[in-house]
């Protein structure tokens, strides 16, 4: 409910507009989508970045959720 309530106040809209310099020539995921992800995932309990695959794998609950980076190294 969270993240579909954050759609339709536009929250997710805006703050992939003020968010949108971070994101180099439109590449990766969109900053907005980032930003209410991550407060969902917080308002879930969860505490780690990792914790995102928790709202991933109820997609019928929470929606399309962007994936969890992954290390280079």
């Amino acid at each position: 409910m969270l993240a579909d309530l954050a759609e339709a106040t536009g929250l997710t809209a805006a703050y992939s507009t003020v968010l949108r310099p971070l994101r180099p020539r439109g590449t990766g995921h969109d900053p907005g989508r980032i930003a209410t992800d991550l407060a969902v995932m917080l308002a879930d309990g969860g505490e780690a970045i990792a914790d995102l695959a928790v709202l991933r794998d109820q997609r019928e609950v929470f929606g399309p959720v962007v994936s969890t980076p992954r290390s280079s190294i």
